[in-house]
Parts: C-alpha cells; structure tokens; sequence
C-alpha cells in the first residue's frame, strides 16, 4: 500500500511504503529506480501491524519499485500502476502527486 504526503521540501512528496505485517519474514525492503535499485530497510511496526519505510521522491515522477522479502520480489498489489523490468519482471508503480481532495464551494 502506498501512502502519500506532502514533502518536506518543497518539489518533493513523501511516500510511504507498507506491506503487512503478517508477512512472515526476517528482512523487507523496498528497492526502485528512485534509489538505484539498492534495498532500503523497511521497519516492522508491531503496534500498527505492518513492515514500512518512508521516503521522499521527486514530485511529478513516476518510479518503478519492488519489495524484496527475505530476497524475493514481491508486487505491491495497490500501487498505482505496473510495469515489466529489463529482465520481463513485473514491478510496481508508484507516480510522486500528492492525491486529489474534493471541496465542496
């Protein structure tokens, strides 16, 4: 699942990327081509039930990423998009806009 938020700094949006917690794993990662594919750590956040790691990306950018569970490459079955990798992977989309709210006039 993915969360978005305004960044920081500005021209960025932060997104958080969580999985489960039932996931039963020793280590997850996130790793896409918004870090050079190097896994980043995500934390287990027993109180919420879930495995997270927020990061700030480019706003207006679409990035492609995988999980990586214990090694092994897992979709984000609600990102927002797929795409096939150099090697015909499947991977996750995510596009760095912040969500749109409706107002009432």
């Amino acid at each position: 699942m993915l969360t978005k938020s305004a960044g920081s700094r500005p021209g960025m949006v932060a997104v958080t990327f969580e999985l489960p917690g039932s996931i039963w794993a020793e280590h997850v990662s996130v790793t896409g081509d918004f870090n050079g594919w190097h896994p980043y750590p995500m934390r287990r956040d027993d109180a919420h039930e879930n495995w997270y790691a927020s990061l700030e990306l480019r706003a207006g950018e679409t990035f492609r990423f995988t999980y990586l569970v214990d090694g092994r490459p897992v979709c984000d079955c609600q990102a927002d998009g797929f795409a096939r990798g150099n090697k015909g992977e499947m991977l996750s989309v995510v596009k760095a806009v912040m969500p749109y709210v409706m107002r009432n006039p």
